[in-house]
């Protein structure tokens, strides 16, 4: 973690809307279990691990799903639609707020199945441990307090969800 880029914390005390190739290549990352799932013929967990990581793409990167102080938006989507691709824009903060209600929904619901089956193939202990370590992950990267720190987890987070999936991937369709 300490090799990743990091910032000036006393520059960067709150979010702004801004991507980071960081973040945008932790979550292409998140393809490799889908291509390995395709590899094992689990076309329906290929194709949602797939889904969930195209979707967390546009979150994160595309459409930007740090949080930050957002009063100034807020009072501009009062207004009308316009035609633009500024964050501060009502149509944008809609499409964002959609695309990172599917986000989380199809990694909610990709996650709930793993541990399901998890606990079904292998018992209570190693589902609730790994449902555990991934819940700390999960809690690290939004307890953020800055954006590069934000970004910096997040992708940690990323990667732990990407070794994560392969390893589960392997343990309930090949093992």
């Amino acid at each position: 973690v300490s090799m990743l880029p990091i910032s000036d914390p006393e520059k960067d005390r709150e979010f702004v809307p801004a991507r980071h190739w960081l973040v945008g290549v932790s979550c292409l990352i998140l393809l490799c279990p889908s291509v390995y799932l395709f590899f094992l013929k689990q076309w329906l967990m290929a194709s949602a691990g797939a889904l969930a990581a195209l979707l967390a793409f546009h979150a994160d990167y595309v459409i930007l799903a740090p949080q930050y102080d957002n009063t100034k938006v807020r009072k501009y989507a009062q207004g009308s639609c316009l035609y633009s691709s500024s964050i501060e824009n009502p149509c944008v903060l809609q499409m964002k707020e959609v695309i990172s209600n599917l986000d989380r929904l199809t990694a909610f619901g990709v996650t709930a199945y793993v541990h399901y089956a998890t606990f079904f193939k292998f018992g209570a202990p190693l589902a609730v441990l790994s449902l555990f370590i991934f819940a700390t992950f999960f809690a690290y990267s939004r307890r953020s307090s800055t954006f590069m720190q934000w970004v910096n987890r997040h992708t940690v987070f990323h990667i732990f969800v990407c070794l994560h999936s392969v390893l589960f991937s392997y343990l309930l369709f090949v093992y």
